[in-house]
C-alpha cells in the first residue's frame, strides 16, 4: 500500500494500517524484480516445499539474507509466523525451559504452547514487560533448580508491535551469558528501519549478530513483501 490509498466512499485518505515502512512495495526497482522472479519461475510450484522440493530460488533468497544479516545460516517460511510456530517444537526437549516477555507476538505465544504441548516437562515462564530484574529471578530460579539441566531459551520481540517500545537487548545478552541461555529475538517489526543499516533492533542496541543465538524476521514488512 502507498501512503495515500482511494477507499470507497471516502475518497483519498492517509494509510496507517499498512506495514510498508520503507515504501518498498512500490518501489520501481522491487516491482521489476517481480516481474523479472514471475517470469523465471512462472506464478508458484502449486504445492509446498517439501512436496516439490527446493528450488534454486530457495537456496539464492537464504543464502542474501543470511549474508545481509551476518548468519551462518537462515531458513525460509511462507510467513513468520509458521517459522516461530516451528521453532521451538523443533528445536526444544522436554529437559528445557523457554522464558517469554509478557507482551510477545501471540505467534511466539502460540510457539510456546505448541512446543509444550509436544514435549511433556517443557517449562515455561513469563517475565513483566521488558523487566529485567524479573528475567533475571526467572533465570537464577531455573539455575539454581538441581533438577533443571536443558537449555534455557530467552525469547523476545525486537520491536513490540503494539507498544512500539524497544527490547533491551544488549541487557539481555548479559543476561543470558550471565546464565547460559540461548537469545531469540523475532524482529519482524525492526529489519529494515532498525540500526544503522537497517539490519534490526540488535544493531540499534550495539549488539552483533553472532550475540543474538536465533534471529526471526519476515519479508512482508519493510522489505515490500507479503508474508
Amino acid at each position: 500500500m502507498a501512503p495515500e490509498i482511494t477507499l470507497e466512499g471516502h475518497g483519498t485518505v492517509l494509510c496507517f494500517c499498512s506495514n510498508n515502512y520503507l515504501g518498498l512495495a512500490n518501489e520501481n526497482r522491487v516491482v521489476q524484480a517481480g516481474h523479472d522472479g514471475l517470469d523465471r519461475h512462472g506464478g508458484g510450484t502449486a504445492s509446498v516445499r517439501f512436496i516439490c522440493g527446493t528450488f534454486s530460488a530457495h537456496h539464492e533468497l537464504e543464502q542474501r539474507i543470511a549474508s545481509f544479516f551476518g548468519f551462518e545460516a537462515s531458513y525460509t517460511f511462507v510467513s513468520c509466523w509458521t517459522a516461530t510456530e516451528a521453532l521451538f517444537p523443533t528445536l526444544c526437549t522436554p529437559a528445557d525451559a523457554i522464558i517469554s516477555d509478557e507482551l510477545n507476538h501471540a505467534c511466539i505465544i502460540d510457539a510456546i504452547r505448541l512446543a509444550a504441548g509436544i514435549h511433556k516437562g517443557l517449562r515455561k515462564s513469563v517475565y513483566r514487560h521488558s523487566d529485567m530484574d524479573h528475567l533475571r529471578e526467572r533465570l537464577a530460579a531455573l539455575r539454581a533448580d538441581a533438577d533443571f539441566d536443558g537449555v534455557i531459551w530467552v525469547v523476545t520481540d525486537g520491536v513490540f508491535s503494539m507498544e512500539g517500545d524497544i527490547a533491551k537487548l544488549a541487557d539481555m545478552r548479559t543476561l543470558c551469558d550471565e546464565f547460559r541461555a540461548m537469545l531469540v529475538v523475532d524482529d519482524s517489526h525492526g529489519h529494515g528501519v532498525m540500526g544503522q543499516t537497517g539490519r534490526g533492533t540488535h544493531e540499534h542496541c550495539g549488539l552483533r549478530s553472532d550475540q543474538v543465538d536465533i534471529l526471526t524476521g519476515t519479508l512482508g514488512k519493510a522489505l515490500g513483501g507479503g508474508a
